[in-house]
């Protein structure tokens, strides 16, 4: 073949490379690909509301029962009119210093203790219904003084009782 045959020819096959012809139909889907890997976690969402109340349950079983305490000190006196003691637990001493006025001395502290006291109606009650008072001694610690009164609120020499609980 010639120059001039060689020249066509390459000058042909440049328009049919430069003029792409029109397009044909579209060929069938591929195969799908391999799944790719997994993303990264997203952020937490928003708490939601509290739930209602679920129903109370069954009440448990009672328990076993503790050791008994250590049981509370009771001193005790019966003192008459005089301040003289009849009856007694942890009474060393009573004393009659004024009308109406006794000191009731015990073998240990009272402080902090509750005193009880009560006129004793079923001695020689002489004034009727009365009334009396017991409190602490300022100045030593195992003593209460009791104060007696007559029915008109005046002091009176009366009989007694007298509890003490630690």
């Amino acid at each position: 073949m010639g120059v001039v045959a060689v020249a066509i020819a390459v000058a042909a096959l440049a328009i049919s490379i430069v003029m792409p012809g029109p397009t044909g139909a579209a060929g069938a889907t591929g195969a799908a690909g391999a799944s790719g890997a997994p993303g990264s976690p997203g952020a937490a969402g928003a708490s939601g509301a509290p739930g209602a109340a679920g129903t109370p349950g069954a009440p448990g079983a009672t328990g076993l029962r503790g050791p008994p305490g250590t049981p509370a000190t009771v001193l005790w006196a019966s003192i008459s009119s005089s301040g003289a003691i009849l009856g007694e637990k942890g009474v060393t001493f009573s004393a009659y210093f004024a009308l109406g006025q006794y000191d009731v001395v015990f073998n240990q502290s009272v402080n902090g203790c509750a005193y009880l006291a009560t006129l004793n109606q079923t001695a020689n009650f002489s004034s009727g219904a009365g009334h009396i008072t017991a409190s602490p001694n300022a100045t030593h610690a195992n003593t209460v003084v009791v104060a007696t009164y007559s029915n008109v609120g005046e002091e009176a020499a009366e009989p007694f009782y007298l509890a003490v609980y630690c």
